[in-house]
């Protein structure tokens, strides 16, 4: 699908047209606000994202996010990527289990996208720019360090991405 023909469908009413140009200037920062604002609006919130936050996520939302994210970043970045890169390394969208941020399959999974290095990456070090680890972004809604965050909005978006047929 081509960038310009990304259709901007909301079930619950967001106005996805500043993420759009955000994206499209590849201002990849607040790119990422934007996104965080957006999904908190949506589940109502102010601070965490909980797995039955993202189990009623509405679809046409997530599918907007997601397409706008990958089509802006040519592939780079977006929920599905992070997913797929998630189960290319032998991560389960099954478990009920969160995985722990010590875990070494979380780790494996964090250094991959860029989300730890030596020590934990806090939100203001990531690499907002096509030079990031593909999968980096988008990182800010699950919490302001996206290692101490842990695996669950995350994981929980990834599910809901399976339902969604995304």
């Amino acid at each position: 699908m081509a960038i310009n023909e990304i259709e901007l469908r909301s079930e619950v009413g967001i106005d996805y047209i500043k993420l759009r140009e955000l994206l499209a200037n590849q201002d990849w920062r607040e790119a990422d606000l934007e996104t965080s604002r957006i999904i908190f609006q949506i589940v109502d919130t102010e601070d965490y994202i909980y797995p039955e936050d993202m189990e009623k996520f509405p679809c046409a939302d997530l599918q907007t996010i997601d397409n706008l994210w990958v089509g802006y970043s040519s592939g780079h970045f977006g929920l599905s990527v992070q997913k797929q890169i998630w189960l290319a390394l032998g991560g389960s969208l099954t478990s009920q289990t969160p995985i722990d941020t010590l875990s070494p399959f979380y780790v494996k999974f964090a250094k991959q996208i860029g989300w730890l290095k030596e020590d934990v990456v806090s939100w203001d070090q990531l690499d907002f720019s096509l030079d990031a680890p593909t999968g980096e972004l988008p990182a800010v809604w699950g919490a302001g360090d996206v290692m101490t965050s842990g695996s669950e909005p995350f994981i929980s978006a990834w599910k809901r991405l399976e339902t969604c047929n995304i």
